[in-house]
């Protein structure tokens, strides 16, 4: 690995661990009107959905690459490791597919979620979501196998 991509690496993870955090510690205001009863927004959890696809996409392709690279202690035949090597290019890229999803479903939540004055709830997932396609989108951009 090399340093830039070592950086862009320990860049995403603090990010990671930083939103983390900023969601736990994050306090919701009392809703104004106890009537009303809110419920989770379903593109919230669509682009969560997607986010998450696309991390076990690139985790995927991380893990065939490793395989290959190990071949021999793993006791792969070289021919194997030929469609391994290809297995891993074709998840890393398609890898960012899903996380454009997510960060399309999430940009759409954002909205709902605003006008619907207190109806929907789910900030805090699509936020995770988009975070998640952004980090997957840019450690498949850098070419890297996660």
């Amino acid at each position: 690995m090399n340093m830039s991509a070592t950086s862009l690496t320990l860049f995403a993870g603090a990010a990671v661990v930083v939103s983390t955090l900023a969601l736990l510690l994050h306090r919701r205001p009392p809703p104004t009107d106890p009537e009303l009863p809110s419920r989770l927004s379903l593109l919230s959890g669509a682009s969560f959905l997607c986010a998450l696809g696309a991390l076990l996409a690139a985790l995927a392709s991380f893990l065939t690459g490793e395989f290959a690279a190990q071949s021999d202690v793993l006791g792969i035949r070289a021919g194997e490791v030929k469609e391994l090597l290809l297995a891993s290019e074709i998840l890393r890229f398609s890898a960012p597919l899903p996380a454009l999803a997510a960060l399309a479903f999430g940009l759409a939540a954002r909205g709902a979620i605003r006008e619907s004055q207190g109806a929907l709830r789910g900030r805090a997932l699509y936020r995770m979501a988009v975070l998640l396609a952004l980090s997957v989108g840019a450690v498949s951009w850098a070419g890297m196998s996660v």
